[in-house]
């Protein structure tokens, strides 16, 4: 009966699957028209958003409770199997003992007849008592053995009750989830009647568009025209601009040649273009005036001093530099680009590298938590998908009989036992040649350190381990044990044990105490 409600529960998830598709298809194509509408339009989409991602997490949970319902049923079959195993075991028991009474019967039958031949024959008296004290052994053994398998069959049954009461919480929970899920269509259909008001919003303001357009086109014909026109004139005034510049350079070329005959005359002749006129006759004074204007433009010129010859050289070697430095910030900038770009490879591959690697990785951890736990569940997973090389990590476990919760919440044990499945997840992905455990047992009891001592026999044949405890279950697994004793006040001595068939020291080495 519960597979086949499991059943209907699955088949209407799919069909609120195929429900929830198309309405977020619709919704996305609704979504991009409602973009240009602002106001009550805008208030509308965030309220419909909203009941978006309520009915978004609670399809989640929905299935959250069904993962962990599939596990509890799993669970349950597990123990069922172990109780049928059992309950067959403890059959082969009482046939055991019912053949042991038996047989004891039959002893005690030839135990009557030996004590009669007892006083003929004292060896044979002590024959039958060993055989006695044999039988009573073996019976003790028995009985012991039948009392452990009863309780343990006890506690098997109290573990499949528990189980079948979470089971019927987890019903209860799914029947909620359906309920939810109909309050939710409702919702959704409210909203659906709310769209389509929108859309008939959109569609008159899409004629309104429409007109405007039309008016746009037209504007954009005579926008075209005019951008001709424009790119006629712009033309000519290209032309214009290129001659005018020809015109000016010619005026530049005559008037540089105009100053070098002008410096030519005044340096070779001592006459000034500007102001000379050989038509006007000079008189005497003239002559004399012009007589002392010449001395006084050569005490200037000689004030002056002479030409620096070495601006060329120094122009030269400035040049030189500046190419050079150029030349640098070219090779520069080349480098940087390929160092970026080599940035971005290395990025691209590390990325792949690193989510082929973490997806491994939590394959590995969820089987090594369900091994040290005997069940229940666990998933690590990024916090920042979008850039998993900076993101950082968040572990969610769920032991048996608890609620998923995060790992910070679990108790000492069961963080600890929670950090060994994933340090064995990822040894498991990629083995290191070597690994140091310092008390990693100190929270653990005893039946958490065998799993752990399991676990560890089971990675010693691909890694060495040097584990620091002080836990006997935990060095019996060793291979070798390193013992540190004071024997002396300020004087350390290491002993070491090499387990195997001769069980003694190895070797003692004597060093001053540094602590």
């Amino acid at each position: 009966a519960v597979c086949e409600k499991i059943r209907r529960i699955e088949e209407s998830i799919v069909g609120l699957k195929e429900s929830k598709t198309l309405k977020e298809a619709r919704i996305q194509e609704l979504n991009s028209g409602l973009k240009e509408l602002q106001g009550s339009k805008q208030e509308q989409e965030i309220f419909f958003a909203n009941k978006k991602s309520a009915h978004q997490n609670i399809l989640e949970q929905f299935n959250k409770l069904k993962e962990e319902e599939d596990i509890t049923v799993l669970e349950l079959s597990d123990v069922e199997k172990e109780l049928v195993g059992l309950e067959e075991n403890l059959k082969n028991l009482q046939n055991d003992s019912l053949g042991l009474d038996t047989k004891q019967k039959d002893e005690e039958s030839l135990i009557r007849a030996e004590e009669e031949k007892i006083n003929s024959s004292s060896h044979l008296k002590e024959e039958t008592l060993i055989a006695m004290a044999q039988i009573k052994t073996e019976l003790d053994t028995l009985k012991k053995r039948l009392d452990s398998e009863e309780s343990t069959l006890k506690m098997l049954e109290d573990g499949y009750n528990q189980d079948k009461t979470n089971l019927d919480n987890l019903k209860k929970q799914i029947e909620d989830s359906i309920e939810r899920q109909e309050e939710l269509k409702l919702e959704v259909m409210g909203l659906e009647a709310k769209i389509l008001q929108a859309q008939s919003d959109l569609s008159a303001k899409a004629n309104v568009l429409g007109e405007v357009q039309e008016k746009c086109k037209l504007i954009a014909q005579n926008t075209g025209e005019i951008s001709a026109k424009t790119e006629n004139d712009k033309k000519e005034l290209d032309s214009l601009k290129e001659k005018a510049y020809d015109l000016q350079m010619k005026a530049k070329d005559i008037e540089y040649h105009y100053q070098t005959i002008k410096d030519r005359m005044l340096q070779g002749y001592k006459i000034d273009l500007d102001t000379y006129s050989p038509e006007t006759p000079l008189g005497d004074a003239d002559k004399n005036i012009l007589g002392r204007e010449i001395d006084t433009l050569k005490n200037k010129l000689e004030s002056l001093g002479s030409t620096n010859m070495l601006a060329i050289e120094e122009y030269d070697e400035l040049k030189k530099r500046y190419d050079f430095l150029t030349q640098q910030h070219t090779d520069l900038t080349t480098s940087k680009d390929s160092l970026q770009e080599a940035i971005r490879k290395i990025n691209r591959t590390t990325k792949a590298m690193f989510l082929e690697t973490f997806e491994k990785v939590q394959v590995e951890f969820r089987n090594h938590f369900r091994l040290l736990f005997n069940g229940g569940d666990a998933q690590v997973f990024l916090i920042d998908e979008q850039d998993p090389l900076e993101s950082g990590i968040e572990i969610i476990c769920r032991p048996p009989g608890k609620k998923l919760q995060n790992v910070l919440l679990l108790s000492g044990g069961e963080k600890t036992m929670s950090a060994i499945a994933l340090i064995f997840a990822i040894f498991k992905v990629k083995p290191a040649p070597f690994c140091i455990l310092d008390e990693i047992d100190a929270a653990l009891d005893e039946a958490n350190v065998d799993r752990f001592g399991g676990l560890l026999q089971e990675f010693a044949s691909i890694s060495q381990f040097i584990v620091v405890t002080h836990n006997k279950k935990t060095i019996a697994n060793a291979d070798v044990m390193y013992g540190i004793t004071m024997e002396e006040s300020g004087v350390s001595k290491i002993v070491s044990v090499k387990f195997g068939s001769s069980h003694k020291p190895a070797e003692e080495v004597t060093e001053p105490a540094t602590a």
